[in-house]
This record gives structure tokens, C-alpha cells and sequence, in this order.
């Protein structure tokens, strides 16, 4: 918090000081180079599509998390590919390329929703699902709300159903708004400053990757995406109970996760009954980018498993 009320500071006299020239800056174009750019857009529903990475055949869907978008999740898809495991990845409602409609309060029902839509676009009937932190919360309430849809459910630090509304205060609801926080995409340090917190939680207790720093700002420049995170963190919602989720399930969580505590994994674990639970150690939130191989080998054995395979005749 000390850290963010003196970036806090700096942006807003940095706002008086300077003028806004964002459009024109370096960093702005570096950002948008960084970010994914080679999908397609997938209508589901009036007005309103989700750009998806190209992937013929694919069965398993990753579901990224808040704030997250396509980039998040390229490391874990590159291992699965890797392995013979191809998944489709895809920008939620309001994030990277995705639309979201105005009047729309993105929620992990809104989004469950939406991926029920872009499966039924993708003529996909039944997948394995792999959702990461948000997206785990997304994941288990489309294994709820269209049961048969989901062969089985991986979830990666992932958030328990029932959320909380992100509680802010005056000083974060003076910077974390949307108008500052695209200024501060006009300088790397800006933004650098302004979200270090959230990127050193989200890898201890592990360095920070820059290459996951670029491609997160990256993001954060496309379309929607501030707005959606702004907003996506201070809903709360009852959510799904996992006891109802019949899917065979596996959680992976980092053992030293400073963002979702490995409790949360434990008790999903406790509380599915078809889920068997895998703790990660010295390992933190943000594994699907630090620990992308082994995250991968661990989901392809379960999908084996699951499929009445043993991993050791591959």
C-alpha cells in the first residue's frame, strides 16, 4: 500500500504536470506490438464476439484470469501443444480484442454464459476445461450450469465460487480509474509503478518475469480491457456450490500462492467430489507462466486418466 500511494502521487502530479499525449508516446505503440493480434472473431450473441487463437480440433478450453486476456495463458497452451494436448485459448468478455456491451456487468455467470455461447459457436459439445484464477471461478460454473458440456475441469490457483467485492480505498479509487490508468500506459515506469504490487503478488515468491510485464500492459492498451478490470473486481456473487460439479476435476495450486491462498485449493479440492488435489511447491499465483511445462504435463495425465489412460503407455 506505501508503494502504491507514492505511485499514486507521481501519477497524479505527473497528470497536472504533463499533457496527456498517450496516442502519441513510444510505449503505447510497444505495448500494441506486444499484444496478440493473429485471432479471430467469434460471434456469440448480438453485437457482441470474442476473439479466439485459431485451433482446429481442439477439445480443451483455458479460461484466463482477471486481469489476464490471451497472453496469459499462450505459455501453458505452447506446453499442452507440446504434448499433443492443442487447447483453444480465448480473450473473456471485455478483455484484449473481446467485446463487452456497455450496460453489461461482466460476472463469473456473464462469462460462463458467454463460453457456453462460443462453444455452441464452435460446434464444440462436449470439452475439458482449464480455468486460471478467475477462470477457474468461470470454469466450475459452466461445469454447473451446462453439466454436459464438461468432460472434465482443471483448475489452476483458482478462485473459490463465491466471491467478495474488492473493498478500495480513497486513494486507490483516486488512481484506479480508467483515465489515469490509460495515461500511465504512455510511460513503461508509469505502469510499470503503478501495478508492481499485483505483479510481484502474483509470482512470489518468485522474480518477475518482464516478459509477462510487457505483455500484460500490452493487453491492458486493447480495447476494453481497463474498464472490464475495473469493474470485472468489484462485483461479488454467490456463485455455484462445487459440491454439484460431477466432472472429474483436478486442482493444481501453488503452495506459497500470495493472491489465492493454497487453503482455497484445499477446500475446493475437499468440497468436489470427483477432484483429487495437487500442491505445488516454493511455487506461487502465477504458475501457468513460471511453471508452464509442468502445469502441462499434469493436465495431460489427468485428461489420460480421465479418458481411461494410463500415462505411462503414452
Amino acid at each position: 500500500m506505501k508503494r502504491l500511494a507514492v505511485w499514486s502521487l507521481l501519477v497524479i502530479a505527473g497528470v497536472v504536470l504533463l499533457p496527456p499525449l498517450t496516442g502519441l508516446l513510444p510505449a503505447q505503440s510497444r505495448w500494441k506490438q506486444a499484444a496478440p493480434q493473429s485471432g479471430e472473431r467469434v460471434a456469440i450473441g448480438q453485437d457482441q464476439f470474442l476473439h479466439v487463437l485459431p485451433c482446429e480440433g481442439c477439445s480443451t478450453v483455458l479460461v484466463h484470469g482477471l486481469p489476464g486476456g490471451i497472453a496469459q495463458l499462450q505459455p501453458l497452451a505452447e506446453a499442452l501443444r507440446g504434448l499433443g494436448e492443442p487447447a483453444l485459448v480465448y480473450d473473456r468478455a471485455g478483455w484484449g480484442l473481446s467485446s463487452r456491451r456497455a450496460d453489461t456487468v461482466p460476472t463469473l455467470a456473464s462469462n460462463a454464459q458467454d463460453l457456453i455461447a462460443l462453444l455452441d459457436a464452435r460446434q464444440l459439445r462436449a470439452v475439458d476445461l482449464v480455468g486460471f484464477s478467475f477462470g477457474g471461478g468461470v470454469a466450475q460454473t459452466v461445469a454447473m450450469l451446462a453439466p454436459g458440456r464438461v468432460r472434465s475441469l482443471v483448475l489452476v490457483s483458482s478462485i473459490a465460487p463465491r466471491r467478495q467485492a474488492q473493498s478500495r480505498g480513497l486513494m486507490e479509487r483516486l488512481v484506479l480509474n480508467e483515465g489515469v490508468m490509460r495515461w500511465s500506459l504512455s510511460s513503461r515506469a508509469l505502469a510499470r509503478g503503478l501495478m508492481d504490487d499485483a505483479f510481484v503478488s502474483l509470482f512470489h515468491p518468485e522474480p518477475v518475469p518482464e516478459s509477462h510485464v510487457t505483455a500484460q500492459l500490452a493487453t491492458m492498451t486493447q480495447g476494453q480491457s481497463i474498464a472490464t478490470w475495473l469493474v470485472e473486481g468489484s462485483v461479488a456473487e454467490a456463485g455455484v456450490a462445487p459440491e454439484g460439479i460431477r466432472a472429474p476435476v483436478l486442482v493444481l495450486h501453488g503452495a506459497d500462492d500470495a493472491i489465492v491462498p493454497v487453503d482455497v485449493g484445499r477446500e475446493l479440492a475437499s468440497r468436489i467430489p470427483r477432484a483429487q488435489l495437487v500442491v505445488l511447491p516454493a511455487t506461487g499465483h502465477g504458475m501457468v507462466l513460471t511453471h508452464a511445462a509442468a502445469l502441462a504435463r499434469h493436465i495431460r495425465d489427468f485428461h489420460l486418466r480421465a479418458r481411461g489412460v494410463s500415462p505411462a503407455t503414452r
